[in-house]
């Protein structure tokens, strides 16, 4: 899977030059051509950012794009896919740190059901330095302490 630049990827001054996570969606956008965020997938995922993306986000990006009926890639493509995004992107693990962080952010915002999912990828995020997190799903992160959300919708 190669990622083609476009001819209106995002300037410096739209997205300034720090480091950023990467959510789930925004891989599977950038595989899907018939998405209607496929481009502006590629856009975010070829701008001047240093994009982070935590062990989570892949693993998420994997059930997805292999989960039939609704779009199973096979096998061998989903898996080069993953290894595509772990050779263009730092990858960042859970560690102590980010354990904690996720028991207190789930104490503290009641993060149940799916919503620990992601708390898990800001709690990685947090742990690692990172406090920026693009998404097409903003409200999945509203009201999680320390995480400013780019919402790509926008």
């Amino acid at each position: 899977m190669i990622l083609a630049a476009s001819s209106t990827v995002p300037t410096s001054a739209n997205w300034p030059m720090s480091k950023i996570l990467a959510d789930t969606n925004i891989l599977g956008y950038a595989t899907d051509r018939s998405s209607r965020f496929h481009q502006r997938s590629l856009d975010f995922l070829t701008s001047p950012v240093q994009i982070h993306l935590p062990s989570k986000v892949l693993v998420e990006f994997f059930a997805v794009v292999t989960r039939a009926p609704v779009s199973s890639l096979p096998l061998p493509v989903a898996l080069s896919s993953i290894e595509w995004f772990i050779g263009q992107y730092p990858v960042i693990h859970p560690n102590a740190d980010s354990q904690r962080i996720l028991w207190e952010m789930t104490r503290r915002h009641s993060l149940v059901g799916l919503r620990i999912h992601d708390g898990e990828i800001a709690s990685i995020g947090l742990a690692h330095g990172i406090r920026r997190l693009a998404t097409f799903n903003a409200r999945d992160f509203a009201g999680i302490d320390g995480i400013e959300i780019v919402d790509l919708n926008s």
